[in-house]
């Protein structure tokens, strides 16, 4: 069993850079971008998503913890805006992948929603993500566009 826990002042910080790199080096791989322009992309989309960091209106981001141990398995940050969520962010600690907690993690992420009254959630993957997007198309999330991209 999984619940979900704000995040801390001082575990953001950490996140924040965390993502920044991240996506920056998502950017390169998936849409060829130097790594000068991808890590400046990131950061600014960054800074436009969460300019009031965790307290940005509509933005929640929680740590995933084994209920019974309390171990901290990962992370998700997602985006409630009326009736509609959208997932920015969703990682499981390399260690507990592959064993549910990710499916479980979505089931608490659904069941947080319907609280806040959402009625629909999105998320963007992108093409080198397999593995997660498997996972989605197990949890019923269906396809609703596509974006593609050619190197000239």
């Amino acid at each position: 069993m999984v619940e979900l826990i704000k995040m801390s002042e001082e575990e953001f910080k950490d996140y924040k850079a965390f993502c920044i790199e991240n996506y920056a080096q998502v950017l390169v791989r998936n849409l060829k971008m130097s790594i000068d322009e991808a890590a400046d992309t990131s950061k600014r989309q960054m800074s436009s998503l969460l300019k009031d960091g965790l307290n940005t209106k509509g933005h929640f981001l929680f740590d995933v913890v084994e209920k019974e141990t309390k171990e901290k398995m990962g992370i998700p940050w997602i985006n409630v805006n009326d009736k509609r969520a959208f997932i920015y962010d969703i990682r499981i600690d390399e260690k507990y992948r592959g064993k549910g907690y990710g499916k479980r993690t979505l089931n608490k992420l659904e069941e947080f929603l319907r609280e806040m009254g959402a009625k629909y959630i999105g998320l963007n993957i992108w093409a080198d993500n397999k593995i997660a997007f498997e996972l989605y198309k197990k949890m019923g999330y269906t396809i609703s566009n596509m974006a593609m991209f050619k190197e000239i």
